[in-house]
């Protein structure tokens, strides 16, 4: 990463920069050679300067260090962050694929659905045009019903009337038939009379020749 790169590039900074104590020792031999001063006094004197340069060089190192392993441990945490985002990013992306194909396979449905429900409503259409055609004829079956109501009523009262008419007529029939038989006796000794005087008279008269 960067942040990688960036910490290589200042390590090798560090490596490549010139030797601070090989600097002052120079410095100082050629100072004391001048000032005519012994080789040990010169070495104790380079020593205490060298320490007193190299002190705030090693804090500021043992601090750039300190930074440098807080860097680092920001950018393990950092990497790790990546990585995970990353894989959430393509869990998030398998997600969106699969939900494409679930939205696809739902639209797909939906669409079927609405064939159905068209169908479903051009065949509820057609229910109640015929419903309302069955009304139009039950309405006129009871129409029909009504009058025919009206009329078996009237042929139910003429055949009560008739009904009655024929037990008055077999009561006059009865009547009849008693006065018809009395007549008929009367006829028959009407008869009897007058096939008795008219033998009667055919003997008077073969009396009446023979005398």
């Amino acid at each position: 990463t960067f942040c990688s790169q960036w910490a290589q590039g200042l390590t090798a900074a560090a490596c490549i920069a010139p030797n601070p104590a090989r600097f002052a020792a120079t410095a100082c031999n050629s100072t004391m050679s001048e000032l005519g001063l012994g080789e040990d006094a010169m070495q104790g004197f380079i020593r205490h300067q060298v320490i007193n340069i190299l002190q705030p060089v090693a804090e500021t190192i043992q601090d750039i260090q300190a930074q440098l392993e807080h860097f680092r441990k920001d950018l393990d945490l950092t990497d790790g962050r990546v990585a995970s985002n990353k894989s959430d990013v393509e869990q998030l992306e398998r997600d969106n694929l699969a939900q494409r194909a679930t939205n696809k396979d739902i639209k797909s449905q939906l669409d079927k659905l609405q064939v159905e429900a068209t169908k479903d409503s051009e065949e509820l259409t057609r229910t109640n045009q015929d419903l309302q055609a069955n009304k139009a004829a039950l309405a006129k079956l009871n129409e029909k019903t009504q009058h025919n109501k009206a009329a078996h009523e009237v042929l139910q009262q003429k055949f009560d009337d008739m009904d009655a008419m024929t037990r008055l007529m077999k009561r006059d029939f009865g009547q009849f038939d008693q006065v018809f038989r009395t007549h008929m006796k009367n006829f028959n000794q009407l008869k009897d009379d007058h096939d008795d005087l008219h033998t009667r008279h055919l003997e008077h008269g073969s009396k009446l020749e023979q005398a």
